[in-house]
């Protein structure tokens, strides 16, 4: 139940910054969405992995990772 409004809270805010970032065309707002992103795809790989499904967990995961390292490269390339 936890993970559910930890989902639902990371998706409305993956949503709010890529309308905020269409409109505005922030570069910063939009890494800080893909940083959100790869959080909402690792809570969506432990949620996969208690239902016991190992393969779409680990692919989550990955993915998750994969963004978080893509937004942390972001990161220091803005700064």
């Amino acid at each position: 139940m936890k993970l559910k409004v930890v989902k639902m809270i990371l998706a409305v805010l993956v949503i709010i910054l890529s309308v905020y970032t269409i409109f505005t065309t922030n570069i910063k707002a939009l890494s800080y969405g893909n940083f959100f992103i790869g959080i909402l795809l690792m809570v969506i790989g432990i949620e996969e992995f208690q239902k016991k499904r190992k393969g779409q967990s680990f692919l989550s995961i990955a993915a998750g990772l994969f963004a978080l390292f893509a937004s942390f490269q972001i990161f220091t390339s803005l700064s």
